[in-house]
């Protein structure tokens, strides 16, 4: 391997200066735009910092600044590929399916949803659970959500849904619809937002289509000569940002030198495996049913939906989306964002972010999205640290009427509610089940004692009276022995052999009625 670092930008004699140089460091380092660079273990790129509506930050490119002479040195992070079996056997062992059928559990009720979801978060101890169960198990977070809506985001393609016309979608998604307006800016509302990877006709990508996309970024990380075309490709899909000489010496773009990247792509890509790998070979050249997903929060959608379009936010996601277009390049693969679910209190926001992005499996993981951290970790913005205390209550104050003017939310709550009534019924009729054949039970079992007790006294007299037959016989034996010749005279040994007869047929009986038993 050679040096871990490109220098770019000698100081010496003749050099131009830059009178931005200051900032150059920080966009060159990120390269316009990596949010979780340094952070990576910690916090999660789709919960960025709040955007700034008063001004745009223009990010310079590596090119860009060569270009520039600036007097500042850049310096490109490199990874060691392949990395080491052990971390890749890491990367392996989290990959897994989903541990809930979501869309099983929706059709009881919402909290059954939120109580699966709590369970999958403590079970991996992520840091969501502190709010405790109580509170993440609000059916609330999701009665804004359309029934069919949710239907959708958990197991259907809610994009295609929109574009054929679903009558049960249209009134929440058409350009007139309060949700848009929200949406677009017009009126402001905490939200959660989900982009669904489709092509040009709104399908979600084929097996085949997702096997490619899996050997090129297996490919990327192996280190292997024969894929450094390869690599350079990916990571100059959008702009220039690496070379030949950049690969050989494991300055990835996308990886920017972090082994634990490396380790989230062989996470993900073990985990779409195992999913693609229950389909029949009939299914793989048909669009998935359920697009791969990625979901994040904002106040502002459109403007944050501006920022994933520019790049300016997961890797993950852009990288992914490199690679399907890649392998696809007549599909028109893309991101498609819609709106999903609206909040109206500040506790809402970390729950719901955690709770909808386990349901739609969109996390790397179970390789059915593309997030890369854990949801609810990093929402700082709806603190609204840019207002006073009495600002904040009225932002959370028209959230939460704009909520009840404008979604299911109060008929989803009655209808979930009449569900819960439903099961209870349903529950206190199978608990009187349960007793009734728990007293059956009870019954049953002390019949059978009986039978045993029973058949363990027949048991019993049975041998005594086989006993009682080997000590007659034997008395039998005796007496003719003794028997003088005026007895056998007298005829008594007749009267001896038809006593020996008689202890022959009870015996046959014995054995007749144990066989029998």
């Amino acid at each position: 391997m050679a040096s871990n670092s490109r220098v770019y930008g000698k100081k010496g004699r003749g050099q131009r200066t830059s009178s931005i140089h200051p900032l150059v460091n920080v966009q060159a380092a990120n390269d316009e735009d990596m949010t979780d660079c340094d952070s990576e273990n910690t916090f999660r790129p789709e919960a960025s910092s709040p955007i700034d509506e008063e001004f745009d930050s223009i990010a310079l490119g590596r090119t860009e600044l060569l270009h520039l002479g600036n007097t500042s040195t850049v310096y490109l992070k490199s990874v060691a590929l392949p990395i080491d079996p052990d971390f890749q056997m890491q990367a392996k062992a989290q990959a897994r399916r989903s541990r809930y059928d979501y869309g099983a559990k929706l059709e009881l009720k919402y909290s059954c949803v939120a109580a699966a979801a709590f369970q999958e978060e403590e079970f991996d101890k992520h840091s969501v659970v502190d709010i405790g169960e109580g509170l993440y198990r609000l059916s609330a977070i999701m009665a804004s959500i359309p029934l069919e809506v949710l239907r959708l985001i958990v197991n259907g393609n809610l994009c295609k849904a929109i574009h054929d016309g679903n009558s049960k979608v249209a009134e929440y998604y058409s350009e007139d619809a309060a949700w848009q307006q929200n949406v677009n800016g017009k009126n402001r509302s905490a939200a959660i937002y989900i982009r669904h990877l489709v092509d040009k006709e709104h399908n979600a990508p084929t097996p085949q289509q997702c096997r490619k996309v899996n050997r090129r970024l297996r490919s990327y990380i192996s280190g292997d000569r024969q894929y450094f075309h390869d690599a350079v490709a990916l990571d100059n899909a959008r702009n220039y940002r690496s070379s030949i000489e950049d690969i050989q010496n494991g300055r990835h773009h996308h990886l920017q030198g972090l082994i634990k990247r490396a380790q989230q792509i062989i996470t993900f890509c073990a985990a779409l495996e195992t999913r693609l790998s229950e389909l029949g070979p009939d299914l793989d050249n048909v669009a998935l049913e359920k697009p791969l997903k990625y979901v994040g929060y904002s106040i502002n959608v459109t403007a944050r939906g501006a920022q994933h379009d520019k790049g300016d936010t997961s890797w993950f996601q852009q990288m992914a989306l490199d690679a399907f277009r890649l392998e696809a390049p007549n599909a028109g693969f893309r991101f498609e964002g819609h709106t999903v679910c609206f909040m109206a209190h500040p506790h809402e926001v970390s729950i719901a972010e955690s709770l909808i992005g386990i349901i739609t499996n969109s996390m790397i993981e179970t390789g059915g999205g593309f997030g890369v951290f854990q949801g609810g970790v990093q929402t700082t913005s709806a603190r609204l640290p840019g207002l006073d205390d009495t600002a904040r209550a009225v932002f959370w104050k028209q959230c939460n009427h704009w909520r009840i003017e404008n979604t299911p939310y109060h008929d989803n709550l009655n209808f979930d509610y009449k569900r819960l009534m439903a099961l209870q019924k349903d529950e206190d009729s199978m608990l009187q089940s349960c007793s009734r054949l728990e007293e059956l039970k009870k019954t049953h079992d002390e019949q059978c004692k009986q039978i045993e007790a029973g058949k363990a006294r027949e048991f019993k007299n049975k041998e005594q009276d086989r006993a009682l037959i080997a000590d007659t016989r034997e008395d039998l034996n005796k007496l003719e022995q003794e028997m003088t010749s005026e007895f056998k005279e007298a005829g008594l040994l007749d009267v001896i052999q038809d006593l020996r007869e008689d202890m022959d047929a009870a015996e046959k009986q014995l054995d007749e009625a144990h066989e029998s038993a």
